[in-house]
């Protein structure tokens, strides 16, 4: 009995363990979310800073509303800290490992389903490989809505493998539990839409010869969504006058067919082949020793769900965080796939094959961790010194008032400058946006819009967010450089008040721009003490 407790605490120790290997790190994209949530608990208005009108930059409502309820209690973005550790570094680590375990628990209750009796050390086989799993423990750490995206995907499968076990797969309570899960999904990442097919999807396998009841489990799934879905289309209309989030505008779904191949490629390359392999050898192992409709329901379950994740991964554009950032269902599943195996197949050769198993995959996947150390994805903390408090230090040396900005990266920026932002990139700006959507040479608008309309008193800019400012005779018209050497960064020259004053402004750019810079190259997963608006360069 005490080897099947510790059982479980086995991925939660190695989880933990890997966690430290980054450090203080959070990548800009996460304080986006971050600085959503302070805006929301602050003025009840869930957008990028107060008092501008609201953009919905985030696309993950369910995590941003839970790190809202944290700032609220003060239990996170308060200013205090753990042994030197920040409280929202403190506390995005300690929100990857309690839905880590949570997540540990649902792929418990799956493989409870599976087997009863031997459940408890599949969770711990299907734990670890999640644990030692770079892209899994990477992104649950960031600061970005993984780990509940995680949790949501393990919940399902456990929810629906359950009711099929049970031969209640077609029951309307099922349907409406199956759809709740799934619209959380949906709500922490939008590609979560897909998961609400999968219980009609698994039903119809299984009940094809009954469209009866094939079609009222389907008509209980889309009633259910309906209710959920209505009345937040409706605070995204009444909020933001949009029916998609702005995030959708910006980032618009797109993919070349020549490049699915290679994407569905990557998957397989990942870890050397090794996990992907091991699970396809798994589903056919496990399908060929499938005996009761359950069990097979169980099977198709899994597939389904295997083949939603690795579809959403195929179609959705080169993530630039790297790290299959989008891949967190296709783990989990792929984690859920050979736990099973190993309890129901595998069991009478358990040691010599989990152990093989859990060392190759630990010896293909652990090396991914150490290079990710080393060159972490955009640090939110970097952008924080770099944009934020940097441009802080300009504008106050400028004496601007009510000061505009057009920034490139505005994560760590949102959560300490004390000016307005106008977002290059164009995720928490509707105009810019839009024109990059509606132009295929969207550079001259851009420009247009730049000079004429949002005139910031300040910009930088670089690849790929350039449209071509200093080819442009009205933006050099407009704007003067004063960055450090190699940057592109640039003051409106109406806001320039004498040649000293430029002057000035050079120098502390080239003062305090290299030492930031080499600050974080020295460290990219160091964080950055309190983010308070308003604070100067150190």
């Amino acid at each position: 009995m005490l080897g099947k407790r510790l059982g479980g605490a086995i991925p939660i120790a190695i989880y933990a363990v890997h966690a430290t290997m980054f450090g203080q790190w959070l990548v800009d994209d996460g304080m986006i979310s971050m600085a959503y949530a302070r805006t929301f608990a602050e003025t009840g208005i869930l957008t990028q800073q107060p008092g501008v009108v609201p953009v919905e930059a985030v696309s993950n409502p369910t995590w941003t509303f839970l790190w809202a309820g944290l700032v609220k209690l003060h239990l996170a973005d308060a200013g205090w800290d753990l042994f030197g550790i920040p409280d929202y570094v403190v506390a995005t680590r300690a929100l990857g490992l309690l839905f880590f375990v949570a997540t540990l628990w649902a792929l418990g209750a799956f493989l409870r389903a599976v087997a009863p009796e031997r459940w408890r050390v599949g969770a711990a086989i299907a734990g670890t490989i999640l644990a030692v799993s770079p892209p899994f423990v990477i992104w649950s750490v960031a600061g970005l809505e993984n780990p509940i995206y995680g949790l949501c995907i393990a919940g399902l499968l456990a929810w629906i493998a359950r009711a099929s076990i049970q031969d209640r797969i077609a029951a309307p309570a099922v349907a409406v539990g199956a759809t709740i899960i799934a619209f959380l999904a949906a709500a922490t990442r939008p590609d979560g839409l897909i998961y609400l097919g999968v219980l009609p999807l698994v039903v119809l396998i299984l009940n094809w010869r009954k469209p009866a009841l094939v079609a009222r489990s389907w008509l209980v799934s889309v009633l259910t969504f309906g209710v959920l879905a209505a009345p937040a289309l409706y605070l995204r209309w009444t909020t933001y006058h949009a029916l998609l989030a702005n995030t959708a505008v910006a980032k618009p779904l797109g993919f070349d067919r020549k490049e699915l191949l290679s994407r569905l490629l990557d998957l397989f390359v990942m870890g050397g082949w090794v996990l992907p392999l091991a699970v396809i050898a798994a589903l056919v192992v496990w399908f060929r020793t499938s005996r009761t409709p359950g069990q097979r329901g169980v099977w198709a379950t899994s597939l389904v769900m295997l083949v939603c994740g690795a579809f959403v991964y195929v179609i959705l554009p080169n993530d630039w965080m790297g790290e299959y950032r989008f891949a967190t269902p296709v783990f989990v599943t792929a984690a859920a796939v050979l736990g099973a195996v190993y309890v129901t197949v595998a069991w009478r050769r358990k040691q010599v094959i989990a152990g093989c198993l859990l060392v190759v995959i630990a010896a293909t996947m652990l090396p991914r961790s150490l290079a990710f150390a080393t060159h972490a994805t955009y640090p939110g903390c970097y952008v924080a010194d770099r944009y934020g408090r940097l441009y802080n230090s300009y504008v106050n040396m400028l004496a601007l008032k009510d000061p505009v900005v057009m920034l490139p990266d505005v994560g760590g920026s949102l959560m300490t400058a004390d000016f307005r932002i106008v977002d290059l990139a164009g995720l928490a700006d509707k105009q810019v946006a839009r024109l990059k959507v509606t132009y295929a040479d969207w550079g001259p608008h851009l420009i247009d819009y730049v000079v004429d309309e949002a005139k910031p008193d300040l910009i930088a800019f670089g690849w790929p967010w350039d449209p071509g400012f200093e080819k442009s005779d009205r933006f050099m018209a407009a704007y003067i450089a004063f960055g450090s050497p190699g940057t592109r960064e640039y003051v409106r020259r109406d806001k320039v008040s004498s040649e000293q004053m430029l002057l000035d402004l050079k120098a502390l750019a080239a003062r305090v721009e290299p030492q930031i810079e080499a600050r974080w190259k020295a460290n990219r997963l160091a964080s950055c003490g309190p983010l308070v608006r308003g604070e100067m360069a150190r």
